[in-house]
C-alpha cells in the first residue's frame, strides 16, 4: 500500500497493529505516524534501535505489556539498519507497532511505500499554504513553483517553501524573480558550515563564512535556518537522547557534541541574540545589517562568559 491508500484507511478509522514504513521521506513518515496516533488515541512512544540484536528485548517488552498495563500505545521503532528477512517482526494485539528502517529489503502486506508527491498534490499544498500566509501568486507562477518540487521529497518541499516565504517577507505577492532568486541556488548552509562557524574565532574568518552563506541566502533566511540549528543544539543541552529524537528525529549526538564544545549557557545567549536580530531584520531595511550580524558573532564567540 502507498500513503494515499493508508490515508483512505485512516479516514475510515481502519487501523492495523503492524506497519512497515518504507522510503526516504522522513517528513512524510512523521506526518503519518502522527495521524495514526491521532486516529487511534493511543499514547505515542518513539524508540531508536541501533542494532538488530536490540529488537528481541523490545519485542518481549511490547508483547508482555498487556499483562501488567491496560494502556495502549503506538510504538514508532526507528531502525538504524536495513529491514530484511532476518529482522524479527511482531504484531501485538493491544498496541500498534510501526517499523521505520533506513532501508526496506523485505516487503509484505504491512508495508507502506512512501512515494514522492505528484504535481497536483504539490500544487494543492502550495496553493493552500500561500493562501494561509496571505501571499498572492499567479496561476502561471504557481505552476512553475510546483514544477520545481516534482520528484523531490516533502521535506524539501516544506523547507524550501519556508525559505521562499522568508525571502518574500516584506512582499504581498510572489513573482517569478522571487522564485528564481530563492530556489535556483543550492543552500550552502549545512551542518558542516555550522561547525565551521562555531569553530572560527577570528573576525576575518567569521566574516568570510557569513559572506559565503549570504552569497546564496537572504539575511532573513540565514537567521531562520541558523536559529533552527541553534534550537537543536540547545535542546541537546536540556533533553535526553530519546526526548531529542522525538522532537527532531535523528542526529542527537551531532548536536550534543556541539553543545559540549560551545557550552549550554553560551548557546542560550546566542538564542537570545538571534531572537533580537530577527526582530531587527523584520523592522528595518538597514543595508548594514550583515555587518551587524558579523559583529554580533565575533563578540559572542570571543565572550568566554
Amino acid at each position: 500500500m502507498n500513503q494515499k491508500q493508508l490515508r483512505q484507511k485512516l479516514e475510515k478509522k481502519q487501523l492495523d497493529n503492524l506497519y512497515i514504513f518504507c522510503g526516504d521521506d522522513y517528513f512524510l513518515k512523521e506526518i503519518y505516524v502522527n495521524r495514526i496516533v491521532k486516529v487511534s488515541g493511543f499514547e505515542p512512544v518513539k524508540l531508536n534501535i541501533l542494532q538488530i540484536d536490540e529488537l528481541e528485548d523490545i519485542r518481549f517488552k511490547i508483547l508482555s505489556e498487556g499483562l501488567f498495563d491496560s494502556s495502549q500505545r503506538v510504538y514508532h521503532l526507528k531502525l538504524n539498519f536495513a529491514l530484511d528477512k532476518k529482522t524479527i517482526l511482531f504484531k501485538p494485539k493491544r498496541h500498534i507497532v510501526i517499523f521505520d528502517p533506513i532501508e526496506c529489503k523485505l516487503k509484505n502486506d504491512a508495508t507502506v511505500e512512501f512515494t514522492k508527491p505528484s504535481f497536483d498534490e504539490i500544487k494543492a499544498y502550495l496553493k493552500n499554504k500561500l493562501k494561509r500566509e496571505n501571499k498572492a501568486i499567479s496561476e502561471k507562477n504557481l505552476d512553475i513553483l510546483s514544477g520545481y518540487f516534482v520528484n523531490q521529497t516533502t521535506s524539501m518541499l516544506y523547507n524550501e517553501t519556508e525559505k521562499l516565504l522568508l525571502y518574500t517577507i516584506d512582499k504581498n505577492s510572489i513573482e517569478l524573480d522571487d522564485i528564481q532568486a530563492c530556489l535556483a541556488h543550492k543552500t550552502v548552509f549545512d551542518f558542516k558550515m555550522l561547525q565551521k562557524l562555531f569553530e572560527e574565532k577570528t573576525q576575518k574568518g567569521i566574516s568570510d563564512l557569513v559572506d559565503a552563506v549570504l552569497s546564496t541566502l537572504s539575511l532573513p533566511v540565514f537567521i531562520y535556518m541558523l536559529s533552527k540549528e541553534v534550537i537543536k543544539i540547545y535542546a541537546a543541552c536540556v533533553c535526553s537522547e530519546q526526548c531529542f529524537e522525538k522532537l527532531f528525529g535523528r542526529f542527537y549526538f551531532r548536536y550534543a557534541g556541539l553543545a559540549k564544545d560551545i557550552g549550554c549557557k553560551k548557546v542560550g545567549v546566542l538564542l537570545k541574540k538571534l531572537y533580537e536580530t530577527d526582530k531587527l531584520i523584520k523592522s528595518s531595511s538597514n543595508e548594514y545589517l550583515s555587518s551587524y550580524i558579523k559583529a554580533m558573532f565575533v563578540v559572542w564567540m570571543q565572550d568566554e562568559l
